[in-house]
């Protein structure tokens, strides 16, 4: 039976009510004049159904945007069941209209398999959705928005890129200590994400530096690969690390690679210490592990006259606390070697509160820069407009915070005939 049948029923059933002799209560009247609509009425409560929907529909994509789209569970069901059953129809509620076109074509088969995408994945489409649900009629013409449209094309993408990042993290882990700081390898993994060298530049410490990161991460510019200042470092650090287990008697382990977490969501940021120190456990002597960084200053191209820095360089403790938060030690010992100007170890210790507003900072530039910016390029959309400020808004508070870390790091100096006699040994 059509709408307008349904209607006609309903209103024969309504007026034979009210003309009957029988006495009627004042809510039953109400009931039955509620049925009596016009046809544009009952347009717009079949308009007021849809917008029902599309609410209902964002709602649910902000609940699991906002607790990591993990496929949490509403009041009744799980939300990929809801993305399945709900997700995939919504654009039939939709206007026929580009909105609707958006919707099928970069949308539809995404809920549709909802369960099978990882969360990564999931927070592309998302994002997507609620972008085509909140688009208003002057924005169909030109939609903008702070996250790009996946076009069908660029979605395929992604999901080949989630894989090959899965089957690197896979090789990493099995053949972790099979690889060096350097070789093609290495940099081939730390390509494709924020690792914590780079740290300070996503924040903006330095002038340019987080748009050549951006440009980077994009394919945009070649990656940086060393000059003569890495060289130097590269060729003393086995002989610091030699030094510095000689000065603590701490056996430094080497691994190549580690990511934040082994969730899919946390496969774009990383990091590739010099060293482990113990383990995350307390020691024999009752310490817990910590991280070695080796810092071999080049002097201006003068390494041979170099000295230790007076305390650790406040730049530094953006990828020192990076370091401590993806392998989880409590300290950090970033250790200052020269060849002729004696050694520092500087004791840093791992702050919480700064890893914290060093995530947030680190988090916006990957997802709302690089991400949202490698998806414009692939579909063929401005990508600029995803470029980053030159500097992050947290760039002032975590300059401050790192130099106060800085100050209150402990300093062992060891003179030039201490470290040249451990090197003969």
């Amino acid at each position: 039976m059509g709408r307008s049948s349904s209607a006609s029923c309903a209103i024969r059933r309504a007026m034979g009510a009210l003309n009957s002799q029988r006495s009627f209560s004042l809510e039953e009247r109400k009931r039955a004049l509620s049925a009596v609509r016009r046809p544009e009425e009952e347009d717009e409560a079949a308009e007021a159904t849809k917008n029902v929907r599309v609410d209902r529909a964002l709602a649910a994509l902000k609940f699991e945007l906002d607790r990591g789209c993990v496929n949490t569970r509403g009041k009744t069901r799980l939300f990929s069941d809801f993305a399945k059953a709900e997700l995939s129809t919504i654009g039939e509620e939709l206007k026929a209209s580009a909105r609707r076109t958006m919707w099928n074509e970069r949308c539809r088969s995404a809920f549709e398999r909802y369960d099978e995408l990882n969360p990564i994945d999931r927070e592309y489409v998302i994002n997507a959705a609620r972008e085509v649900l909140e688009m208003s009629d002057a924005e169909e013409k030109s939609p903008t928005g702070k996250q790009s449209l996946i076009e069908g094309d660029a979605w395929n993408n992604a999901l080949q890129q989630g894989q090959v990042r899965r089957l690197e993290v896979e090789a990493v882990m099995r053949n972790g200590s099979s690889e060096q700081q350097g070789s093609g390898a290495w940099f081939q993994i730390r390509a494709s994400r924020l690792t914590a060298s780079a740290f300070g530049n996503a924040i903006g410490f330095w002038a340019g530096g987080r748009n050549e990161l951006w440009e980077e991460k994009l394919g945009l510019r070649e990656g940086f690969s060393g000059n003569e200042a890495t060289e130097w470092g590269s060729s003393k650090e086995d002989e610091a690390v030699r030094v510095y287990e000689s000065l603590t008697r701490k056996k430094a382990s080497h691994l190549l690679f580690q990511l934040l977490s082994n969730d899919d969501a946390e496969l774009w940021i990383g990091a590739s210490p010099d060293g482990l120190i113990g383990t995350t456990a307390a020691d024999i002597d009752g310490e817990a592990g910590g991280v070695l960084e080796i810092k071999c200053p080049f002097n201006r191209g003068s390494p041979q006259t170099a000295k230790p820095y007076d305390k650790v360089p406040w730049y530094y403790i953006p990828q020192v606390q990076g370091l401590m938060a993806i392998f989880n030690r409590p300290w950090c010992d970033l250790v200052s070697y020269t060849v002729n100007g004696g050694v520092a170890i500087y004791r840093v210790e791992r702050d919480h509160e700064y890893w914290a507003l060093l995530y947030s900072c680190l988090s916006d530039f990957w997802w709302q820069n690089v991400i949202p910016a490698k998806h414009a390029l692939a579909s063929g959309k401005d990508h600029e407009k995803y470029r980053p400020s030159s500097e992050s808004d947290l760039c002032a508070e975590l300059k401050n915070r790192s130099k106060q870390i800085s100050s209150k790091s402990q300093t062992t100096w060891i003179p030039p005939e201490k470290v040249a006699q451990l090197r003969d040994m």
